[in-house]
Formats: C-alpha cells, sequence, structure tokens
C-alpha cells in the first residue's frame, strides 16, 4: 500500500479528516519500514508481527534456511527470564530504553541498545534497535582465556567427573604431583591417601581452621614426596564435575612447625629454670657422701657404687643440657677457622672411632673465610655428631667429615655408613626428647641445632634405612668475615 493509493491530498486538509487513520498508517509504516535502526513489532506472546529490512541484515530472521516466529528465539537462552522482567516492567513506564544481547548464531553476538515502546493498549511491543555491536568471542577470547587462565594458573588446577577420575589437569599439578594425564589413570582418592595430620598448637588450628572448613569446600593438607599442599576441592563446578585446586604451602607449614619447635623448647627452658639448680644441689651432696661411703664399705659392694656414680653423672648430664636450652653460657665470640675446629674435633674423637674400628677421616678442600662465632659451642656441635654417627654405625663402618665453601657460604658434611634413619625418625630428630637410643636423653641434637641457629646457620638431614646418614651444615657468608687465606 502507498499514498499514491489515497490520491491526492487537499490542500486544505486537517489531521482530523476521515482519511487521517488510513494515511497516518502507511506513513508510520513506511517510516518504521524505512528506518536506518532496526525496527520489531511483536505482540504480547512474543511473536513477531513485523521487522524492517535493518533488523532482518543484522539479526537474520528470515533466511533461506529458517524463519524466526518468537523475540526470545533472537535471545540466548540464559537472557530469557530477564528480557521478561523488562517487559513486565515496560508495562508500568510504557516506554524504556536497554541494552539487550541478540544471538545471530552459535558463533555471534551483538549487544544492542534499544527502545522500547508499548502500542495498541500493551498487546503490542514496539523494538528500535539504536546500536549493534557485535561480541567478537574470537577477539575477546573467552574460550581460550579461560584455557589460559587454567594452563597457567601458579596454583594446581585439577578437573575430575563424578566418579572422582581427573580427567584433567594443568603443568603446576603434573609437577606437583610429578604425573602426567592422559598417560596415567588418577583419581581423587590420591589426596586422602596422602592426607597429612600436622602437629600444630592450639593458636595455629584455630587460624588455620577457618580456610579448612568452609561451606561447601574440602580442604585438607596433604604431603606428596617434601612438599605439603593445601587442597581444595568445589564440587559441582559445572554438572558433573568438580575441581580441585592444590597450593603449595611447604612454607607455611614449615613456619608453623618452626614456631612449634620454639614454643616446645620455651617450654622446656622454663621447667629447666626452675628445677634445674633444685635438683644440682642435692645431686652435689649424693655424690659427695657416696664418695665418703666408697672407701669404707667392703670390695664386693663397690660395683654398686660405680653404678650409682654413672647413673649421677648421667642425670648431671641431662641437667646440663637443660640449662643450655633455658639460657646458653655466654658466648666467647671472636673469628674462628672451621676447618681448624673440624679437625681437633676429629683428632679428639679419633680414639673413639678406633675403639669400635671406625675409619675417621677428614676432607678440607679450602680455607674458606673466618666465622664469627663460638669455636667451644661449634666444637660441642661436631663432638654430638660424631658421637651420633658412632653409635648408629657398626664395626668397620666409616665417617667422613667434609668441608668445603663457595662464595655465598660454608659448608660442612658429616656423613656416616651407619644404619640410616626412617623418613618416619627423620621427622622427629628435631623433637626436644625425642631419642632412639636406650640411654638418650633426646637433647643432644635439639642442642646442637640450637647453637647452629645462633650462628646463623642451618642443617638439613638426609638419610636411608641401611644406607648411612648426612648431616649438612651450612654457614652462609656474611658482609665483615674476614678470608683466612688473606688474613692468616
Amino acid at each position: 500500500m502507498t499514498l499514491q493509493q489515497f490520491g491526492k491530498l487537499q490542500e486544505n486538509w486537517s489531521i482530523k479528516d476521515t482519511l487521517q487513520p488510513f494515511v497516518m498508517e502507511e506513513v508510520t509504516l513506511q517510516i518504521l519500514m524505512n528506518m536506518s535502526e532496526g525496527v520489531i513489532l511483536f505482540n504480547d506472546k512474543g511473536k513477531i508481527l513485523l521487522y524492517n529490512s535493518t533488523a532482518n541484515h543484522y539479526l537474520q530472521i528470515d533466511t533461506p534456511s529458517h524463519m524466526i516466529q518468537s523475540i526470545t528465539d533472537l535471545m540466548p537462552g540464559e537472557d530469557h527470564a530477564g528480557f521478561y522482567r523488562k517487559l513486565l516492567s515496560l508495562l508500568k513506564v510504557k516506554k524504556m530504553t536497554d541494552h539487550f544481547i541478540f544471538q545471530v548464531d552459535d558463533q555471534k553476538r551483538l549487544s544492542c541498545t534499544c527502545d522500547l515502546v508499548l502500542i495498541e493498549g500493551g498487546s503490542v511491543v514496539l523494538l528500535i534497535i539504536r546500536e549493534f555491536k557485535e561480541l567478537l568471542e574470537d577477539s575477546l577470547n573467552l574460550t581460550g582465556m579461560i584455557e589460559q587462565v587454567f594452563t597457567k594458573s601458579l596454583h594446581g588446577l585439577l578437573l575430575s567427573d563424578a566418579s572422582g577420575n581427573i580427567i584433567k589437569m594443568n603443568e603446576q599439578a603434573g609437577q606437583f604431583l610429578s604425573m602426567n594425564l592422559p598417560s596415567e589413570n588418577v583419581h581423587l582418592n590420591i589426596f586422602k591417601e596422602n592426607e597429612s595430620t600436622l602437629t600444630m598448637n592450639k593458636d595455629f588450628q584455630e587460624k588455620l581452621s577457618p580456610y579448612l572448613k568452609q561451606e561447601h569446600v574440602q580442604a585438607t593438607i596433604c604431603k606428596f614426596k617434601d612438599q605439603f599442599y593445601e587442597v581444595v576441592t568445589e564440587p559441582n563446578i559445572a554438572e558433573g564435575y568438580s575441581l580441585t585446586v592444590m597450593r603449595d604451602v611447604t612454607e607455611m607449614v614449615k613456619m608453623m612447625e618452626q614456631l612449634n619447635k620454639h614454643d616446645t623448647l620455651k617450654i622446656v627452658g622454663q621447667l629447666a629454670a626452675g628445677i634445674a639448680h633444685e635438683i644440682r644441689n642435692p645431686m652435689t651432696a649424693l655424690k659427695g657422701f657416696i664418695q665418703l661411703l666408697e672407701s669404707s664399705v667392703k670390695e664386693d659392694h663397690s660395683m654398686y657404687f660405680s653404678v650409682i656414680m654413672s647413673e649421677l653423672q648421667r642425670i648431671e648430664t641431662i641437667m646440663t643440657e637443660f640449662l643450655m636450652l633455658a639460657k646458653p653460657k655466654a658466648s666467647a665470640l671472636e673469628y674462628i677457622s672451621l676447618p681448624s675446629i673440624i679437625k681437633e674435633t676429629a683428632d679428639l674423637m679419633q680414639a673413639q672411632a678406633t675403639l669400635y674400628d671406625i675409619e675417621l677421616t677428614v676432607e678440607c678442600c679450602d680455607q674458606g673465610a673466618r666465622l664469627f662465632g663460638d669455636a667451644n659451642r661449634l666444637k660441642q656441635v661436631f663432638i654430638n655428631l660424631i658421637k651420633n654417627s658412632i653409635e648408629a654405625t657398626s664395626d668397620g663402618g666409616k665417617i667422613t667429615l667434609r668441608y668445603h665453601s663457595d662464595s655465598s657460604a660454608q659448608h660442612i658434611t658429616v656423613k656416616d655408613s651407619g644404619c640410616g634413619i626412617s623418613e618416619e625418625q627423620l621427622e622427629k630428630i628435631n623433637q626436644p626428647f625425642y631419642t632412639t637410643k636406650e640411654n638418650g636423653t633426646g637433647l643432644g641434637l635439639v642442642v646442637s641445632l640450637k647453637i647452629v641457629e645462633e650462628h646463623g646457620g642451618r642443617v638439613e638431614v638426609s638419610s636411608q634405612k641401611g644406607l648411612g646418614t648426612t648431616f649438612h651444615l651450612l654457614f652462609p657468608n656474611k658482609e665483615g668475615e674476614e678470608n683466612v687465606s688473606e688474613n692468616s
């Protein structure tokens, strides 16, 4: 229908003339159909009544392959509910401007600014699309971005199916677990099998519990090799799939264990300070009177005095180590040579090693730098380590003390060919009172580690059951320490 069908308009034509509705309908129709904006007319059921060429060009409403009947068929399924809510609001305001997403095909979406106008008594809606903006998933690379986040995440990420089988993991998770998919079949049970029970004080348990006990989230601490990981599983992250996140918390666990150890040493120190002197006083009196009695008792009973004196000496040794933890002796600090101390200690312990047919050797590759410290206390450390090695090494074994230095630190290793330490025992050797010896106090090594730490060093222990143990003492070089070769 065109305006020509109505003939020529009279010059005195008024908006009130009877031809007005027909003329205005045609004028309106022509305006809508030729607008540069997209136009869609749909009823209260959502059925599309009219659309112009602009709307069809961008939204592909009518093509040889399909004909879209409903306005919601142009929109993603997840947007339908929101669109209907907007239509309900339109009933009140009659006209509104908003943004809508139109789904052109599987690959293409348009973000459009639209005017919505309610006409025909609320039964018809005029949709005018003023701006078309293509959402290029390829340019946004949303799928690729998500894949990159999964792959490059600093934490280990794993996807598992409803049965708990891990179907995908990122590179970091593969490194944490030392495995690869799909060459290996892995189940989430691997985390339960490696769950670690940490010994933490009450304060740390309270601080950590909010992270390990969150609603709908399962969180545990697992140990793989020598590393600790916080493992959090979010079930049903997508239908039938769960996401597990692994975070390396080794340093945090070590810090907690270190603080736990310090707390224990603090308690031991307080205990030692409170009772050690009180015990030593009566012990001194006992030793004196026993020595007086020994000369007046028959020879048949002299062996008993030997046992009594031996046990009193053992008690005194324990008290000395107690006091060492509570309040170490005042250190005589000076620049010292570690190779010299090692050689002196080896000479001192050589007789005891020979007694048990053990070869004790010293290897000093260089003189290194002078260390600012207490020679006697460090000598106590080496005596204790060599003594432990002798006790752990059978006849015919070998103990090697080796020293070398580099630009960053001085290194001492004490290596024996003894019985070795199990992994379980290795984790406990720095705990006060823990010992595998029948007559041990469990304090000698603790005191030694404390002395090394006071000198700014650290101790690393490696061992294999039946193959021996190696203690590696590392003392970082500090500014101001002198080179032996230059100042000797």
